[in-house]
């Protein structure tokens, strides 16, 4: 299958960056604050027990944090695998560790709906950009998906839940280049580490239309800058 396909039919599809020197750039930016050595003005947060958060803003922390996708070309290959056009809202930066194997986000679904009929999550369901760098010669599993499962909605929690019996699970691990596109409706698990601790780096995707589900409009004008700026150059 082609991205496109495996987007559809899985809700998942795994790419790689180019070894650039920009991406060099955005990888020793995220060792620096992967050992802590943060620039004036930021700090981690706990907003999950065993994570911490870099806060105020990522996409505020160095140029190189959205640079890296629009060298690698991030806005047409969103386009060439959903169909249309989807703009940054939303970038993170999570430092997450092992304290006795606790999840912070076991299974789940970021939107749906069931018996109460309350609707959780952005709709349409966002699509993500997820990176999980590896720093070291430690492998580390890091999210799981239950593939298709964004295509198999239940109206009920244990009906949902429950097709993860059956569900043809995807692990993904720590990479230097790799990194994964998905479909946020698509049930997926963060792992805990299970060694040492692990970085994720994380971009939300929506488009136009639906930007006013973030109060924050910060990374949208930010990455729109640089996306003309490089259109324009060519």
């Amino acid at each position: 299958m082609n991205a496109r396909e495996q987007q559809y039919f899985h809700g998942v599809s795994i790419h790689e960056f180019d070894d650039t020197l920009q991406f060099s750039d955005f990888r020793n930016t995220l060792r620096e604050i992967y050992e802590g050595s943060l620039k004036p003005g930021f700090c981690f947060e706990n907003k999950y027990a065993a994570t911490q958060d870099l806060r105020p803003n990522a996409y505020d922390y160095d140029d190189s944090i959205l640079d890296v996708l629009i060298e690698s070309g991030i806005h047409q290959k969103m386009i060439d695998i959903f169909g249309y056009e989807m703009f940054v809202c939303h970038a993170q930066i999570r430092i997450s560790e092992n304290q006795n194997d606790f999840s912070y986000m076991p299974w789940h679904r970021d939107t749906y709906v069931y018996e109460d009929n309350k609707i959780i999550g952005p709709v349409p369901p966002m699509k993500k950009l997820i990176y999980y760098p590896k720093f070291n010669d430690v492998d580390n599993d890091c999210l799981m998906f239950g593939l298709g499962t964004h295509l198999r909605t239940r109206t009920t929690r244990q009906a949902d839940f429950a097709q993860l019996n059956e569900a043809q699970v995807l692990k993904i691990q720590n990479s230097v280049n790799n990194y994964t596109i998905f479909n946020t409706e698509c049930m997926h698990h963060a792992l805990p580490p299970t060694n040492g601790k692990q970085m994720r780096v994380i971009y939300s995707f929506c488009p136009i239309g639906q930007l006013n589900h973030h109060e924050d409009k910060g990374a949208y004008e930010r990455y729109m800058e640089k996306l003309n700026e490089s259109l324009h150059s060519k």
